[in-house]
């Protein structure tokens, strides 16, 4: 709930902006073409990784259910988040969408993903799975036919990865850095669209005082 108000929040207030700015003729911030090409790759960059990100976690829910583990609520919040960033790159794609606009709801997805490698992070990060099981030893033949052993075959330790909740422990901390990737590209975004948000403000302010002399 609280999640769809600031979105229609956002969405009111990138529309309003955008309204203002085709009215009195704003050019677009940034709109050299490099610019644009840089902003096209990180929109690209962000679903790539998003979509990655949602697929893998989406595994673990079908390996989770599959062993019967109830495990499933950070993974199906992360592919929620994943989702959720997709579906925004793809709107952001389209040319009469100015991204920068709708910095609030970049905001919100950059608070998700911290939310989603804070889940991860403190269960993979730094997290050592291996434990100590006692083995048998190789048994070594006497050599002597009929003789019998008097003593049981000596053990010694060996460390064996233990799986948490059935998922493969590297593929999930591969993933946690997956995360803190798209966590940093979604506050770059969010950080970038403030700015050319008051710079634009800025601008449509000094055209008004002007008309208004």
């Amino acid at each position: 709930m609280i999640f769809a108000l600031v979105a229609k929040k956002a969405l009111s207030m990138g529309l309003k902006h955008r309204a203002e700015s085709h009215h009195d003729g704003e050019k677009p911030a940034g709109g050299s073409k490099v610019a644009l090409i840089l902003r096209a790759a990180i929109r690209f960059l962000q679903f790539v990784l998003a979509l990655t990100a949602a697929g893998i976690y989406g595994h673990c829910i079908v390996v989770l259910n599959q062993n019967k583990d109830s495990w499933t609520t950070n993974c199906t919040y992360a592919v929620i988040v994943g989702g959720l960033s997709c579906a925004t790159c793809i709107l952001y794609m389209m040319p009469f969408i100015k991204s920068h606009a709708f910095f609030i709801w970049d905001a919100v997805l950059f608070i998700l993903w911290v939310g989603v490698f804070g889940a991860f992070g403190k269960i993979y990060i730094n997290q050592d799975f291996r434990e100590k099981v006692k083995v048998p030893a190789p048994h070594k033949p006497s050599g002597k036919k009929g003789q019998k052993a008097h003593k049981p075959p000596p053990q010694h330790t060996k460390m064996v990865e233990k799986k948490f909740h059935h998922l493969n422990n590297q593929m999930m901390k591969n993933t946690v850095w997956l995360d803190a990737i798209c966590m940093c590209l979604w506050f770059a975004t969010a950080t970038y669209g403030l700015i050319v948000f008051l710079k634009s403000r800025r601008g449509n302010k000094k055209v008004t005082q002007m008309s208004q002399v």
